[in-house]
């Protein structure tokens, strides 16, 4: 009698799930990759890994999580999931939460200090210096270390007004670009400083005339009456 050996190998799946961008913008489709190999022998597992989430995208700030929860059409049938893997994404934006001014009103020619502050909605976290760049008007602004702000001195040669309203931010972590002001625009004006104007130093001119003209005349009237 002839006799006839089976070999059987007994096996399973283990998951490895990509995701190279675990934060990101709101509306922004997350890229989950997702794969597998048979662990007996390390080969590719060639059938299809569903997913507990088929939500890739979100219109609010949030997290949501992804794992495969089965597997089928392999090959050799292998659905047995081994060693899951697990990963997660982040929707978030960058709040601009307070602003401020040195002086709403400086004279021409002085110079004055506009301010924001910033942070990631989704846990809070100061977004500073370290983390990207706050851009007001088409211009960089500067990191404050001490004050813990944004800062941007500015000045003008003019009577004029400028209204500062944040414009991009630069995010070098994450690389979010959206964002909400909260603040809201921050308004200086400059204006001349009426003493030096042309016409305070007309009207003072026109004063020391007058003045320089009716004082001798009221003490030539008193020394008269005297």
């Amino acid at each position: 009698m002839n006799e006839f050996k089976v070999k059987y190998i007994s096996d399973e799946l283990e998951i490895i799930l990509i995701n190279r961008e675990k934060r990101i913008d709101i509306n922004k489709n997350a890229t989950i990759m997702a794969s597998a190999i048979r662990r007996y022998d390390g080969t590719e597992f060639n059938g299809v890994l569903i997913l507990n989430n088929t939500q890739f995208a979100r219109g609010e700030v949030g997290k949501m999580g992804y794992t495969v929860v089965s597997a089928n059409g392999d090959t050799y049938n292998i659905t047995k999931i081994g060693l899951n893997d697990e990963t997660y994404t982040i929707w978030d934006r960058i709040i601009i939460t307070e602003g401020g001014v040195s002086s709403r009103s400086l004279n021409i020619g002085q110079n004055g200090t506009v301010w924001f502050r910033a942070i990631y909605e989704y846990d809070g976290e100061e977004f500073n210096g370290f983390r990207g760049r706050l851009w007001v008007v088409g211009s960089a602004m500067h990191w404050s270390e001490n004050d813990h702000r944004w800062e941007q001195n500015y000045t003008s040669f003019s009577s004029n007004q400028i209204i500062f309203k944040i414009s991009a931010v630069t995010d070098e972590v994450y690389h979010l670009k959206t964002f909400v002001d909260d603040a809201g625009p921050q308004t200086i004006s400059w204006s001349s400083n009426f003493i030096i104007s042309p016409l305070g130093l007309l009207i003072i001119s026109f004063t020391i005339i007058l003045f320089s003209a009716i004082i001798p005349i009221l003490i030539l009237k008193k020394l008269k009456i005297s």
